[in-house]
């Protein structure tokens, strides 16, 4: 019986320790994450991830609302992440992020795929990316969105520079230098 009791002693240390370290492997987990993603986790009303919007004209003057989305990554604390050996390995960039942007006219709706990161330095300057989801179904002829630049976020306003791409009706994109609609560009001001 004594051995029986003894048992069932350490099983509930061992219980209680294991509760412990959960509690305490969460809490430190979402401190982490708020000191290593702000961004992400700070403040709900000034935080990048979210859904953010916006009206321009395109180069042909057509009037377009672009919504960019961008995810609220994972929790950086998990059991399994912890409790494995390649913990090292499945890190992601802190600073790193994905989403999606939607561009709506009066022509339809474009959709692309969404990636950048916040600077190591000025978590205010961003690098931002996109990619048309579907080639076969793009908008066509169009001008479709290009290169971002100068990509700042401060509190409830992302600002940026927004150039395009123009997407003949075949899909083939087409510059000319002779043509001053390609080269412009756009400053946008999203918010949420």
């Amino acid at each position: 019986m004594n051995n029986l009791s003894g048992w069932a002693g350490r099983l509930l240390i061992a219980g209680l320790l294991l509760a412990v370290a959960g509690f305490f492997g969460s809490f430190l987990g979402q401190w982490y994450d708020r000191y290593s993603r702000p961004w992400a986790f700070g403040d709900p009303d000034s935080r990048l991830a979210g859904s953010w919007q916006t009206t321009f004209l395109d180069p042909d003057d057509v009037p377009k609302h672009i919504t960019i989305n961008i995810e609220q990554p994972s929790a950086t604390f998990n059991w399994s992440t912890f409790l494995s050996r390649r913990r090292k390995h499945r890190r992601k960039n802190p600073r790193s992020f994905t989403g999606t942007a939607s561009v709506t006219s009066r022509r339809g709706t474009e959709q692309y795929e969404l990636w950048g990161s916040v600077d190591r330095d000025n978590a205010s300057q961003l690098v931002l990316n996109t990619r048309v989801v579907n080639e076969k179904t793009q908008l066509l002829p169009n001008f479709a969105l290009g290169a971002i630049r100068n990509v700042r976020w401060q509190g409830n306003n992302l600002t940026m520079t927004l150039s395009f791409s123009f997407r003949r009706a075949d899909g083939s994109s087409f510059w000319s230098s002779s043509d001053p609609r390609l080269n412009q560009t756009r400053q946008l001001t999203l918010t949420h």
